[in-house]
């Protein structure tokens, strides 16, 4: 966004690598749930519960989810909140080379706005996507 001329970092013969080394991170980064996840009766109907094994503990239970919500929350909140910071003011202390006139102006004004509106969205969208998720296991973390 701030230099669209730029040859992107990432080629298009390297994104199926990067999609194929995500799902495995994903994969090894929730592989331990699927050893304590155990099928349960509540109330007559069978429901998935997660059953902390004797040997882990409650302090598994706690660093896991902890570490999980870290990474996967707030360090990646923080780093969108940095960079869309840096990308708007980058963005807005740029000068339209050339003869400047009231049309220019008003034309870089609404990208700018744009920009920065699509900022907030994609950080408010990644947190309202996150949060029910870090609440939900807030109680267990915390307690």
């Amino acid at each position: 966004m701030v230099f669209p001329l730029r040859s992107p970092l990432i080629s298009s013969k390297l994104c199926p690598i990067f999609i194929l080394a995500t799902w495995l991170l994903t994969i090894a980064i929730y592989s331990p749930i699927l050893f304590f996840i155990e099928l349960g009766e509540v109330q007559g109907k069978l429901v998935c519960t997660i059953s902390w094994k004797e040997g882990t503990g409650d302090s598994f239970f706690r660093n896991y989810f902890l570490t999980l919500s870290v990474v996967l929350f707030y360090i990646p909140f923080t780093l969108i909140v940095i960079l869309y910071s840096i990308i708007a003011v980058t963005l807005k202390s740029k000068r339209i080379p050339g003869d400047q006139n009231a049309n220019a102006e008003v034309q870089h004004a609404k990208r700018h706005k744009k920009v920065l509106n699509m900022a907030i969205a994609i950080a408010s969208g990644f947190a309202f996507c996150w949060l029910p998720r870090n609440i939900c296991f807030s109680d267990f973390v915390w307690c």
